[in-house]
C-alpha cells in the first residue's frame, strides 16, 4: 500500500510541475499563431528571451503565468487544515487576486469570477456558463483543471 501512495504522489507532483513548466513555457508564445511564432522564434524547444510580450507583459525569463499561479492556489486549498470544501477554494483564490505580482495577467474568466465574489455573489455560481463564458474569450477553465 505505502508504495502505491508514493507513486501516486510522485505522479500528481511530476504532474504538476509539467503542468507549471509547460505553462512557463507556452507563455513565450500566448497568443500567437504557429506562423508567428516560426516568423519570431523559429524552432522553439527551451526558455529564450520573449520576442513577443502579450497585455504588455514584464516577465522574465522561464516564469510562470496567472494559470500555473493558479494551480497552486488551489493545491494550496486541497492541502489546507480545513479541507477542500468551497470556503478553503474562495480564500485561496481571493488571496491569489491580493497578490499583484500575480494577478495582474488574469484572464478575464478569472477577472469576473473574483469580481462577482467580491460583490457577495454565490462562489458556488459565479463560474456557471454565461454569454461571456462560450464567446471563446478565455481558455482559463481548462488551464486551471489539473488540481482536479
Amino acid at each position: 500500500m505505502g508504495a502505491i501512495l508514493v507513486n501516486l504522489s510522485d505522479r500528481v507532483c511530476g504532474g504538476l510541475a509539467g503542468a507549471v513548466v509547460g505553462d512557463a513555457l507556452g507563455a513565450l508564445t500566448e497568443t500567437l499563431s504557429i506562423r508567428q511564432i516560426e516568423e519570431i522564434y523559429g524552432w522553439l524547444d527551451d526558455f529564450t528571451e520573449l520576442k513577443h510580450r502579450p497585455y504588455d507583459q514584464n516577465r522574465v525569463v522561464g516564469a510562470f503565468t496567472d494559470d500555473a499561479s493558479l494551480v497552486i492556489a488551489i493545491c494550496k486549498a486541497a492541502i489546507d487544515p480545513q479541507g477542500l470544501c468551497i470556503d478553503t477554494i474562495v480564500s485561496r483564490l481571493l488571496e491569489w487576486s491580493e497578490d499583484p505580482n500575480l494577478s495582474k495577467f488574469a484572464g478575464p474568466s478569472t477577472k469576473r469570477a473574483v469580481s462577482r465574489i467580491l460583490a457577495g455573489e454565490n462562489p458556488r455560481l459565479v463560474g456557471m456558463g454565461d454569454v461571456q463564458s462560450f464567446t471563446g474569450v478565455s481558455n482559463g477553465g481548462a488551464m486551471k483543471a489539473p488540481p482536479a
